[in-house]
């Protein structure tokens, strides 16, 4: 098969991107390891945290800010929709619910052994995993609750009534998570107080069979 060479040109030049990408990401962190003096040890495992980092030549986030409204859309409709869909929490949301929610999705990558958060923080954001896989687990005694893989979403009590981690989520692999900031996902279902109240009582009921709610509005 005859490979275009404009085609060859783009791919290399995007590779060359994400390595300089790479090199001024490495650059800033040593300088602010330096600047402020962290120990060596510290210092290293910064540089090796995002060494691990798979950084585009691109923002994604930006990228989507400078296309139009209406194909900005449909192009995240064509990446989320059916991740959303497949959620057991939104399967009986509207489509005009749903298309709330995709279009305040902050696509982001975290490198393999990242602690996405955890236990007794307070949350401000969920997560839909697009790429990737996680695991809930208990740091203390290393055991895993549940594997999040490709659909997944988690830290959704942030909004829903449960404001504390109840465990710690890491990534297992390179994973892209879908990040929706807590205020984001109020405002919608403010928008939809029907969607918000069956919401809420979903997840609580999820969080009663799963025995793990001190503190549910609904006891």
């Amino acid at each position: 098969r005859r490979v275009h060479g404009g085609h060859i040109s783009t791919v290399l030049q995007s590779l060359a991107q994400g390595e300089q990408a790479q090199d001024r990401k490495l650059e800033s962190v040593f300088e602010f390891a330096t600047e402020h003096r962290l120990p060596s040890a510290m210092r290293q495992q910064l540089m090796t945290h995002f060494r691990r980092q798979v950084i585009r030549g691109y923002d994604l986030r930006s990228l989507m800010l400078e296309i139009p409204m209406d194909l900005r859309t449909r192009v995240l409709s064509h990446l989320y929709h059916n991740l959303l869909r497949g959620v057991a929490l939104f399967r009986e949301c509207s489509e005009a619910f749903i298309g709330e929610v995709y279009s305040r999705l902050q696509p982001e990558v975290y490198p393999k052994g990242t602690i996405v958060y955890q236990q007794g923080e307070i949350g401000n954001e969920l997560y839909l995993i697009s790429k990737g896989f996680c695991q809930e687990f208990d740091k203390a005694s290393s055991y895993v609750h549940s594997e999040l893989h490709v659909g997944s979403m988690f830290g959704e009590g942030c909004v829903l009534g449960d404001r504390v981690r109840s465990c710690d989520v890491r990534t297992v692999t390179t994973t892209t998570l879908c990040v929706l900031p807590a205020e984001d996902f109020e405002l919608v279902l403010n928008a939809y107080p029907g969607t918000k109240k069956q919401l809420r009582k979903s997840y609580w009921k999820y969080r009663f069979a799963a025995n793990v709610l001190p503190g549910s509005p609904l006891a």
